[in-house]
């Protein structure tokens, strides 16, 4: 009597860990005041900024694990858009390109500081009082499995760090004559915002 042996291959499909860095907050720390004006040609801001991972840890990376960018937003526009965005430069050292490059333990959190970006009102298409925010979006390198956490708000009207500083607009909206200096007496402050990176 003949015995045969079947071996049965089965193959498992890879499971992938999950990746979600989270924008935790930002804040300005210079200018001391920011004025954002619209007939100025621009306005350099540095900022520092708080991410979490809540997804699996992170091996160090060698272009990094996020860039950022900072924009203007208006609440009447779709959230998947980003309106009027500017570039940022993360500095090196310790404190800035070795935090995005570094290891990230699940839950944790790192400080980036020393942020710059130009900001320039007067180069948007949009009328100048329809932004009620300066924001902050991450740009994951990897995908992400939840794209809504990746933003972060602060108000005009209020100085940093609850906010993003002044805006001055034309009394037109985007004319050159008679400007209206913007300010909030009282803001609920727009402590994250929920958006959508179409990527």
């Amino acid at each position: 009597m003949n015995f045969y042996f079947i071996v049965l291959v089965v193959f498992l499909p890879t499971v992938y860990g999950a990746s979600d860095l989270v924008m935790v907050k930002y804040a300005i720390t210079a200018p001391e005041k920011p004025v954002f004006t619209e007939k100025s040609s621009s306005t350099m801001i540095t900022f520092d900024l708080e991410v979490k991972n809540t997804g699996d840890a992170l091996d160090a990376a060698e272009n990094g694990h996020f860039t950022a960018e900072v924009f203007l937003y208006d609440q009447s526009e779709s959230a998947t858009e980003t309106s009027c965005g500017f570039t940022t430069t993360i500095p090196e050292g310790e404190s800035g390109r070795d935090l995005v490059k570094g290891p990230i333990t699940t839950q944790g959190t790192i400080n980036v500081q020393g942020i710059t970006s130009t900001v320039n009102i007067t180069g948007c298409a949009a009328n100048c009082k329809a932004y009620e925010f300066l924001c902050v979006v991450l740009k994951p390198a990897a995908a992400d499995d939840d794209a809504t956490n990746n933003g972060y708000c602060l108000p005009f009207g209020t100085a940093p760090p609850a906010g993003a500083g002044s805006k001055k607009c034309s009394s037109a909206g985007n004319g050159t004559a008679g400007f209206l200096d913007l300010t909030v007496v009282s803001v609920s402050c727009l402590l994250s915002l929920v958006l959508v990176w179409t990527k």
